[in-house]
C-alpha cells in the first residue's frame, strides 16, 4: 500500500534538459553498433515495483534480469542475454559506482531522484567502461520553479494472513517515507536537489525446526524405536540409556547450547518452535547543486549516501548479529562547449562503502577452551572467540555464529575521466581518458575461527 503526492505536476525547465524520452521497448542503435535502451523513468516511479533502486526498472529491458541487493557491500546486481552479474559497469552522473570487491553497484539514489537512466546490453562503448553490459543513470538536478514530491509506502501485519507454520502470526510493520525538492538559488544560474528516504521494517523471524528433546541430548533415548548400541560391547545399552561418564565433557558442555525442542512431536524428537524480533533500518539521502558559469560552461556537485542497521537473530533467539552499512558516493561534472562543434565533459568522483558485521556473544567468551578442547588457534584473533561451529546431519540443526563476525570489510573507488568530442556534418568523433582506482580491505573472523565440528549420519 502506497501514496505519492507532486508538489508541483509541472517540471519546468532548468540547467539539464539533455534527455530524449523514448517508450520503454523502443531501442536505440548508437553509432558504435551497441544496443542501449532508454528506460522512461517517469513511467516506472508509477509502477507497482517491489523496489525503489532504479536498477530494478532494468526489467523492463528484453533478457535482463534483476537479482537484488545482497553481499557485504550492499551490492545490486543485474544479468542478462548470456552474460554474468560480473560484467556491468554501472555509472552514476558518468562517475563509475561499482564496488570494490563484488562489482554490484552502490550509492544508487531512490528512483524518484532520477532523471534518464540507459542500459546498453551489448557492445558497450569505451567511454562508458571497459563491460560488454553498462548502467547509466543521470541524476535531477533543481530548476528555476521550486517542485518536488513526497511519498509513503507501508506494510502491516493487519492485512497479512498467519503463516502456515508460525506459533501466531509474525509481526510486520514496514514504513517507507521520504520526499525531494528542488528549485532555483539563483535564478538561470545556481540550482539545488536534494532528497531524503527512510525505510523502517521491524519485523519477526520465524523458527520452526526439528530438535532433539531435552531428555536425548542428556543421553536418554528411552522410548526410542531404536537401540542405541555400545560400540564397546556391541550390545544396546540398558533401557536405551547412555551413561553420563560414558558422553565427552565437552559433548555434554557444547550440548546446552544446542536448541531444544519446546514442541512435543514424536519419538524421533520434536520441534524448536519460536518467534525472534529482528529489524532492518536503511536511510538514504541525495544532493545536488548546479551552477550555470556562462553559456559554454556548466557544472555540478553530487553527493549520495546511505546507511543501513539490521539486527537479526541468530540460530537461536537468543543468539544477535548486527550488521551496519554505510556508503557516500561524491561526484564533480564540468561541461564545456568550446566551439559549437567541440565540446569537453570532465569528471571526478569518490565512492566509499564500509560494512560492520559483530554479534554481542562473540569475542567475550572462549567456550572451546572452556569445554576443554585444545588445538583452536586464538593468539591475534580474541575478537572472534566464541562458540565452535557445530554441524550435525539428519535435520537437527547445530551451533553456528553469523560468517566473520566481529569484522569490518571496506573499500573505496577514486575515479576521473576526459572526454572529448567533435561534431562535423554527419560525421563525430569522441576521445577521452578514464581511470578508475579501486580497492578493499578487510579484518574478520573468515572461515570457521572458532574451530568447526562436523557430525554425519
Amino acid at each position: 500500500v502506497g501514496a505519492r503526492m507532486k508538489i508541483s505536476p509541472t517540471l519546468q525547465v532548468g540547467p539539464v534538459e539533455q534527455t530524449v524520452e523514448v517508450k520503454a521497448n523502443d531501442l536505440i542503435a548508437t553509432e558504435d553498433s551497441s544496443v542501449a535502451e532508454q528506460i522512461d523513468i517517469k513511467a516506472m516511479r508509477d509502477f507497482p515495483l517491489d523496489t525503489r533502486n532504479p536498477l530494478g526498472a532494468v526489467t523492463v529491458v528484453q533478457g535482463m534480469y534483476f537479482d537484488g541487493q545482497s553481499g557485504p557491500e550492499g551490492g545490486v546486481q543485474i544479468h542478462g542475454n548470456g552474460l554474468r552479474d560480473s560484467m556491468t559497469t554501472f555509472t552514476l552522473d558518468g562517475i563509475n559506482t561499482n564496488a570494490p570487491m563484488d562489482y554490484g553497484a552502490i550509492s544508487m539514489p531512490v528512483i524518484d531522484d532520477v532523471e534518464a537512466m540507459k542500459v546498453t546490453t551489448a557492445d558497450g562503448s569505451a567511454m562508458s567502461g571497459h563491460d560488454p553490459m553498462q548502467v547509466e543513470v543521470i541524476t535531477k538536478s533543481g530548476t528555476n520553479a521550486l517542485h518536488g514530491t513526497i511519498w509513503e509506502f507501508f506494510q502491516n501485519d493487519a492485512l497479512n494472513a498467519i503463516q502456515r507454520f508460525a506459533v501466531e502470526k509474525p509481526r510486520l510493520r514496514f514504513n517507507q517515507f521520504g520526499g525531494n525538492l528542488g528549485g532555483p538559488i539563483v535564478k538561470n544560474h545556481t540550482f539545488f536537489f536534494g532528497s531524503f528516504q527512510s525505510t523502517l521494517n521491524p519485523g519477526q523471524t520465524i523458527f520452526n525446526e526439528f530438535a532433539p528433546l531435552a531428555k536425548r541430548i542428556q543421553g536418554d533415548f528411552s522410548g526410542y524405536p531404536y537401540s542405541i548400541i555400545d560400540p564397546t560391547t556391541g550390545q544396546p545399552f540398558p533401557n536405551n540409556v547412555i551413561p553420563s561418564d560414558r558422553i565427552n565433557p565437552a559433548s555434554s558442555y557444547l550440548a546446552k547450547f544446542l536448541p531444544v525442542a519446546n514442541t512435543i512431536g514424536g519419538p524421533y524428537g520434536s520441534l524448536f518452535r519460536a518467534l525472534a524480533s529482528n529489524s532492518n533500518k536503511t536511510y538514504q539521502s541525495t544532493l545536488r547543486l548546479d551552477q550555470n558559469i556562462n553559456q559554454k560552461q556548466r557544472i555540478y556537485f553530487r553527493a549520495v549516501s546511505l546507511q543501513n542497521r539490521t539486527e537479526s537473530p541468530g540460530y537461536l533467539p537468543s543468539v544477535q548479529s548486527d550488521n551496519n552499512l554505510d556508503q557516500a558516493s561524491l561526484g564533480v561534472t564540468y561541461n564545456y562547449q568550446i566551439t559549437p562543434r567541440f565540446s569537453l565533459t570532465a569528471t571526478a568522483g569518490y565512492t566509499q562503502t564500509a560494512n560492520w558485521f559483530s554479534s554481542p556473544q562473540v569475542g567475550q567468551q572462549n567456550y572451546a577452551a572452556q569445554a576443554g578442547i585444545q588445538g583452536i588457534p586464538t593468539q591475534g584473533s580474541s575478537c572472534c572467540i566464541g562458540f565452535p561451529d557445530i554441524v550435525m546431519s539428519g535435520g537437527y540443526p547445530g551451533i553456528s555464529m553469523p560468517f566473520g563476525v566481529n569484522g569490518k570489510l571496506w573499500g573505496n573507488t577514486r575515479g576521473a575521466s576526459g572526454d572529448f568530442a567533435y561534431v562535423r556534418g554527419r560525421h563525430s568523433i569522441g576521445f577521452g581518458y578514464q581511470l578508475n582506482n579501486p580497492a578493499v580491505y578487510g579484518k574478520h573472523g573468515s572461515y570457521a575461527p572458532r574451530g568447526q565440528f562436523v557430525f554425519f549420519n
